[in-house]
């Protein structure tokens, strides 16, 4: 007498797949391959090394995330002016206008929150107005003590970098010479500076 085999087969939309099993189906979407041959061992490790490198350069740029905004604002400055170099007063005046880059969404957040009731509502630290204000006390403290990083747009060699720096290249913002701007008194968001 013969034996029927009958099979359980898996729905096909289960979320739970193990990762070989997600593997082993990257592997047969490549080629029809023996799982156990050579052809079939170096497409697994290819397709790890490109995991890995994705994982790598997403920690990387999380990493330097704050770095690379600060470096692309100074390269828009510096391709506006195109001036070789600054002086150590443009470098300050810069600097300033660097921490105070998000006055006007914090202005009109604020005009917000107080219109609509007749209590004054207060900015959720959570929103994007709540991050650039914190954001913005942490840099004015910095500012303060004269700790604050910015590139050093006093060398002209300096400049010339930044304006040639390709955006977004983590691997080269080492060669940008950073130095601290002077210390200096920042203005509340929603005052008028006074010079």
């Amino acid at each position: 007498m013969g034996k029927s085999s009958t099979r359980v087969s898996r729905p096909k939309n289960q979320g739970s797949l193990s990762l070989p099993a997600i593997r082993g189906q990257k592997i047969k979407k490549l080629k029809a391959l023996h799982p156990l041959s050579r052809k079939a061992a170096k497409a697994n490790k290819d397709l790890m090394h490109l995991d890995k490198k994705v994982v790598h350069i997403a920690n990387k740029d999380l990493k330097y995330k704050n770095q690379i905004r600060r470096m692309e604002w100074f390269q828009k400055v510096v391709w506006m002016d195109q001036q070789p170099s600054y002086t150590v007063e443009e470098l300050q005046a810069i600097a300033v206008e660097f921490i105070c880059r998000h006055d006007d969404e914090c202005i009109q957040a604020l005009a917000n929150s107080l219109t609509g009731s007749s209590t004054a509502r207060a900015i959720a630290p959570t929103s994007k107005a709540g991050k650039y204000i914190k954001q913005r006390e942490e840099e004015s403290e910095l500012m303060a003590k004269g700790q604050f990083q910015v590139p050093d747009l006093t060398q002209r060699k300096n400049v010339t970098y930044i304006r040639e720096w390709k955006t977004g290249n983590v691997d080269q913002l080492k060669n940008v010479k950073m130095c601290c701007a002077l210390a200096a008194e920042v203005h509340e968001v929603g005052c008028e500076p006074e010079y």
